[in-house]
């Protein structure tokens, strides 16, 4: 079993999660053990940064279906909560509380962003052991 660390960049949560699902999706047996993501704006030209830190284990059980990571960003505090509790509702597979997140600055109206891992495959939660809980 090979612990590894990788990390992913987008200037869009689309590309982002695009990047982040594909690399998932690559990993036939994993036991994920950490997601974390921070944001922040760049310069108004430039736009928002998106950095993605994945952990995670070799040699965990086979998965019929890859892990994939979801953002949901809104301009509530409200409307993100209402979002994630629909979904939640409606989908038994993610793993762990949502990791939350804010894209603040003094240009922009701060955007309130969520981040889920979800995996449809029936048993895939022995496949998600994060570090610190």
């Amino acid at each position: 079993m090979a612990r590894t660390v990788a990390q992913y960049h987008a200037t869009t949560s689309a590309d982002i999660q695009t990047a982040v699902d594909a690399a998932l999706a690559a990993l036939t047996n994993p036991t994920i053990r950490g997601l974390k993501i921070n944001v922040r704006n760049l310069q108004r030209r430039i736009g928002r940064e998106y950095n993605v830190l994945l952990t995670y284990d070799t040699g965990g059980s086979a998965l019929a279906t890859p892990f994939h990571m979801k953002l949901f960003e809104y301009a509530t505090p409200e409307a993100l909560l209402t979002a994630l509790q629909a979904y939640i509702s409606g989908n038994s597979y993610f793993f762990a509380a949502p990791f939350l997140y804010v894209i603040d600055d003094t240009v922009h109206t701060p955007l309130y962003g969520a981040m889920l891992l979800y995996n449809t495959t029936t048993g895939a939660s022995a496949n998600f052991t994060p570090l610190n809980p």
